[in-house]
C-alpha cells in the first residue's frame, strides 16, 4: 500500500486538516482493493528515567516509548483510500498498516505543532526538540517554528550566522508551543535559529536540567541568486556526427558546457553541480552563547558537577606493459565561454564507437547569480555492435569471439540482410571466414562468433568489426592485451674461473619487448655482485625485508666505481627507503612487514633494518634521528627476551652483534643468551651463526679470548644439516661469517682459500638465493674482493653466434667489465689476458 500527502507530514498545524491517500497494488503495480486492514495511530513519547551510571550516580535520562493513540479496521478499494490524519494533540505520530495476518503494509511518520503539556521529558542535559515550518524562507518573513521542551519556563530565540541577526523573548506554560521570529530584510545564505530556554521557578520538574537548547540550520533568499540557464539540443542524434549543443541565460554570464557517458556517471553517482548549493553551504556557526544559569538557580551547578563525563561520544603499482588500447571516455568539455540572452551554440564531434544516453550540463555564474542545469541526448546508430572479446592472451593461443548485433535501420523490415565482417591487426589471425551474412529483423539483434589465433607479436591486438547494409555501416573494435604467459622474471647466472676464459651457454629465449641483456666479467668475486644488483634492483615486490635488502644492496656498492651508482642518486633512493621504513614503525620502535605490528615478539625483521640504518649511518647517509633512535631502544628490550628456538636465539644474537657496533656495552646480554644455549642448544649453537654474531660482538668488547674461541668453532657449511629457515640459509650464513671476519677478524679473513670462497658461492650459481641472502652476499663478495686485490689483468667479453662466429663485446684492465649482448648469442665467452689472484667472476 504506497500513500500520498495532501502537505508537508513534517511539520502539520493542530487541528489544521492534513490527509493522505492510499492506494494497494500487486506485484505487477496493478491497482487492487484489500479488505481487513488495521489501521494503528502510533504516539511516540520520550519518558524520563533514571538510570545508574558506572561511577554509581543516577541520572535521568530519555528513553523513546510508543503508545497505541487510535486503531480501526479499514478498506482499500481498488480507486484508493482518503484518510484524514488525527491533528488534535501535538506530538510525533506513525501511521501503520496492517494485513489480516498482521504483516506490516505500509508505515508513515508525521508531526503535529502546537501548544500542548507534555507528560515525557527530554533527557538531562537536553537539546530542546526544535521544527521549522519550512526549510528556506525570502527576508522578511516571519520563522515560525515548534518548540517542545521537558517543562515550562522563558527562552531566547536569536537568528545567527557569524554575528546575530535578530531575537525574540517568549514565554510559554506548556511544554509544547508554537513562536514566531521575523527574518531580517538584508539577510540572505544559510543561517541558524538558536532556541535558549530556561526552566520556570514555579516548576515542579526539579531534577531536570533547568537550561535546554537547540539549534536548526535554514536557508534564505537563494532563489535571488539563480542564474537561469536555457540549454537546448537534439533527443536523438547519431554516432560520429556533430552534436549542436544551444544556450543561453537570463543575463551575462560566463558558462561551461560539458557532456558525459552516462554509464561513467552512474559509476560514480555523479550529479550536475549545484553551485549554489555550494556557495550557500552550510557555514559554521559563528556565535557563542554562555549562559549564568549557575547563578539564577544555584543548585544547577551541583547536579552539573555529578554528571558524567566520558569521550568524544560519537605503493608503486606494477602496470601491465602490455596493455590494451581502449577507447577514451566520451568526455566533452567546452572551456569557460560568455553566455547572456542571445542563443548560442557548441558542436561536440561525438566518436562513432558511442551508442547510449549522453548528459549534457551546464554551469554558469555572473556577477550576482550562479546556477546549472543538464539535458539529456540519446546516441544511436543504424547498428549497435557489441563484441565479447577477451581482455588478454598469449601468442599461440585460440579463442572464440561473440559478437552481438541490433538492427536499428529504420524500414529495413523483418527479414534485412546485414553484411558483419572482422578485420584484425597483426597481433591476431582470423581463422575462417571473415565475413559473415545475417538475417536481422528491424529492433531486434542477432549474434555471431568468429575464432582467432594469437600470432607471435606482442602488444595491443584489435579487431574490428564492421556492420553493413545498403551502404550504411557502423564500426566497433575490440582490443585485447598479447602478452607472454609467464611474468617478467630476472633470471641471474653466475660462475667464477682461474685462468684462461669459460663459456657460459644462452638457453632461455626472451621476447625483445622489455628485454634486458647484459654480462659482467670481474677480476674478483666482486663481479658477482652486478648480477645480485640486478636482481634487488629489479625484485617486484615490497615487503621491510625486500626493500630493506634493495637498498642494503646499492649503499654497499656505493664506493665501487665500477658499478657507476652515484653518490647523489643512492642517498635519493635510501631516503626513500628510510621513508617507507618510517611509516612501518610502532611507537616502540619495531619494524613491521607492511605496517606497524603491535604484538611484542623477537622480530628478526626490526634487527635487519637496524642493521642496515647502523650500516648507512656508518657510511654518511645517516636515517632519520628519532627513527634510529627509537629502534635501538627496541632492540635493548628485545634482546632481554627469553628464546624458545635456535632460530629465536640467533637472532637476539644478531641484535646483540647491532647493539655493540652502536657503543651499547653488552655484556650481561651475551651472558643471559650463553646460559640458554649451553642449556638448551649446547651441541650446535657454536657452529651456527648464533656464535659468529656473539665473536662479533665480543670482539668490539674487547674480549679477545672468548671471541676467538668462538669464531674458530664454526666450520664453512659443506652441506651439513643445520637449522635454515627463510631468514637463515646456507648463502646467507655464510655471507655473514664473511663479513664479521672482514669487520673484526681481518687476519682470519685472509686465510679464506679460494676453494672455500667458491664453495660460498656455489648457491648463487645454482639460483637458491632470496633477497635476504642475496644483500648479505654481495656484503661477502665485497670484503673478500678487497682483501685479495692486487694488479688487474684484461678481461673481455665475447659473444658466440650459431654460424660458431665470435664477437667481442668489451675489453681492458678494469676490476669489472660491463656490456649488453645480442638476441643472437647462444653463449657468452669471458676471457682473462693473464693470472687471476682470486677466482674471476662472472
Amino acid at each position: 500500500i504506497g500513500y500520498k500527502a495532501d502537505g508537508d507530514l513534517r511539520y502539520v498545524e493542530t487541528s489544521k486538516p492534513r490527509g493522505v491517500d492510499l492506494v494497494a497494488v500487486d506485484p505487477q503495480l496493478n491497482r487492487i482493493a484489500v479488505e481487513n486492514v488495521t489501521l494503528n495511530i502510533i504516539a511516540q513519547e520520550y519518558v524520563s528515567v533514571l538510570k545508574k551510571q558506572e561511577n554509581g550516580n543516577y541520572v535521568y535520562e530519555s528513553v523513546l516509548k510508543e503508545r497505541p493513540a487510535k486503531s480501526e479496521k479499514i478498506s482499500v478499494a481498488a480507486s484508493g483510500y482518503h484518510y484524514a490524519l488525527p491533528t488534535e494533540e501535538p506530538g510525533n505520530y506513525v501511521l501503520e498498516l496492517r494485513d489480516d495476518q498482521n504483516r506490516t503494509l505500509s508505515k508513515l511518520r508525521f508531526s503535529v505543532v502546537g501548544h500542548a503539556a507534555k507528560t515525557g521529558a527530554l533527557e538531562k542535559n537536553a537539546e530542546l526538540e526544535i521544527k521549522l515550518n519550512a526549510k528556506e524562507y525570502r527576508a522578511g518573513d516571519e520563522i515560525e517554528l515548534s518548540v517542545t521542551a521537558p517543562y515550562s519556563g522563558y527562552g531566547l530565540i536569536t537568528i545567527e550566522r557569524e554575528k546575530v541577526y535578530g531575537y525574540s523573548w517568549f514565554q510559554t506554560k506548556t511544554a509544547s508551543s508554537i513562536q514566531h521570529i521575523r527574518l531580517p530584510q538584508n539577510f540572505e545564505g544559510s543561517g541558524y535559529v538558536n532556541v535558549a530556554f530556561v526552566r520556570a521557578l514555579d516548576s515542579k520538574e526539579i531534577f531536570v536540567s533547568p537550561l535546554s537548547y537547540g539549534v536548526v540550520p535554514f536557508t534564505a533568499n537563494i532563489e535571488k541568486r539563480r542564474l537561469k540557464i536555457d540549454l537546448q539540443t537534439a533527443a536523438k542524434a547519431k554516432p560520429g556526427e556533430p552534436l549542436h549543443i544551444g544556450y543561453k541565460t537570463d543575463r551575462p554570464s560566463k558558462i561551461v558546457i560539458f557532456a558525459v557517458d552516462q554509464g561513467i556517471l552512474q559509476v560514480t553517482n555523479y550529479k550536475t553541480p549545484n553551485p549554489l548549493a555550494y556557495l550557500f553551504r552550510k557555514c559554521a556557526l559563528g556565535v557563542e552563547t554562555a549562559q549564568i544559569v549557575d547563578l539564577i538557580i544555584p543548585e544547577f551547578s551541583l547536579l552539573r558537577s555529578l554528571s558524567a563525563f566520558g569521550g568524544d561520544g560519537g605503493e608503486v603499482q606494477k602496470l601491465n606493459p602490455f596493455k590494451r588500447v581502449t577507447e577514451k571516455p566520451v568526455v566533452f568539455w567546452s572551456g569557460i565561454i560568455d553566455a547572456d540572452t542571445t542563443a548560442r551554440e557548441v558542436v561536440y564531434d561525438v566518436p562513432d564507437f558511442f551508442d547510449g544516453t549522453l548528459k549534457i550540463m551546464a554551469v554558469g555564474v555572473s556577477n550576482e547569480t550562479a546556477g546549472s542545469a543538464d539535458r539529456e541526448a540519446l546516441i544511436r546508430g543504424p547498428f549497435v555492435v557489441t563484441p565479447s572479446v577477451p581482455v588478454l592472451a598469449a601468442p599461440g593461443d585460440e579463442f572464440e569471439a561473440g559478437v552481438t548485433v541490433a538492427n536499428n535501420v529504420e524500414g529495413s523490415g523483418a527479414d534485412a540482410e546485414v553484411e558483419l565482417r572482422a578485420d584484425t591487426s597483426p597481433q591476431l589471425s582470423i581463422m575462417g571466414t571473415p565475413t559473415q551474412k545475417l538475417r536481422i529483423a528491424e529492433g531486434h539483434e542477432q549474434s555471431a562468433k568468429f575464432r582467432f589465433r594469437v600470432n607471435d607479436i606482442l602488444g595491443s591486438g584489435e579487431i574490428k568489426f564492421v556492420a553493413r547494409r545498403n551502404g550504411i555501416e557502423t564500426r566497433r573494435r575490440a582490443t585485447l592485451s598479447v602478452r607472454p604467459p609467464v611474468p617478467y622474471a630476472t633470471d641471474v647466472r653466475s660462475g667464477n674461473f682461474k685462468k684462461g676464459n669459460v663459456d657460459a651457454q644462452i638457453t632461455r629465449a626472451i621476447y625483445s619487448e622489455f628485454a634486458k641483456r647484459e654480462a659482467a666479467v670481474a677480476a674478483l668475486p666482486l663481479g658477482l655482485a652486478h648480477g645480485l644488483y640486478v636482481f634487488l634492483k629489479d625484485f617486484p615486490h615490497g615487503c621491510s625485508e625486500q626493500i630493506t635488502s634493495g637498498a642494503f644492496c646499492r649503499l654497499l656498492l656505493s664506493d665501487e666505481a665500477d658499478f657507476g651508482l652515484s653518490r647523489a642518486e643512492v642517498n635519493t633512493q635510501l631516503e626513500k627507503t628510510f621513508a617507507t621504513l618510517r611509516r612501518r614503525q610502532n611507537d616502540q620502535g619495531a619494524f613491521g612487514y607492511w605496517a606497524p605490528e603491535t604484538n611484542e615478539k623477537i622480530s628478526f625483521n626490526s634487527v635487519y633494518v637496524m642493521d642496515f640504518l647502523s650500516a648507512a649511518k656508518t657510511a654518511g647517509f645517516a636515517p632519520p634521528a628519532d627513527m634510529f633512535a627509537s629502534g635501538l631502544r627496541y632492540l635493548q628490550k628485545m634482546v632481554t627476551l627469553e628464546p624458545s628456538t635456535l632460530a629465536d636465539a640467533r637472532t637476539i644474537a644478531y641484535g646483540i652483534y647491532v647493539l655493540t657496533r652502536e657503543g651499547v656495552v653488552t655484556t650481561n646480554y651475551i651472558l643471559n643468551l650463553r646460559d640458554y644455549l649451553d642449556k638448551h642448544q649446547a651441541d650446535i649453537w657454536q657452529n651456527d651463526v648464533t656464535g659468529v654474531y656473539l665473536a662479533g660482538a665480543l670482539k668490539l668488547l674487547h674480549k679477545d679470548k672468548d671471541a676467538d674461541d668462538l669464531i674458530g668453532a664454526y666450520k664453512i657449511d659443506k652441506g651439513s644439516a643445520r637449522d635454515y629457515n627463510d631468514f637463515c640459509q646456507p648463502l646467507g650464513a655464510n655471507a655473514q661469517y664473511i663479513a664479521i671476519l672482514a669487520r673484526a677478524f681481518p687476519a682470519r679473513l685472509k686465510q679464506i682459500s679460494a676453494a672455500e670462497f667458491e664453495q660460498i658461492l656455489q648457491p648463487i650459481g645454482r639460483g637458491e638465493f632470496n633477497t635476504l641472502s642475496a644483500a648479505y652476499a654481495v656484503s661477502a663478495l665485497k670484503s673478500y674482493s678487497h682483501t685479495i686485490a692486487q694488479t688487474l689483468p684484461e678481461l673481455s667479453i665475447a659473444e658466440i653466434h650459431r654460424d660458431k662466429r665470435e664477437v667481442t663485446l668489451t675489453s681492458g684492465a678494469k676490476l669489472l667489465q660491463r656490456t649488453v649482448f645480442s638476441k643472437d648469442a647462444i653463449a657468452l665467452r669471458f676471457k682473462s689476458a693473464g693470472r687471476l689472484s682470486g677466482p674471476g667472476a662472472f
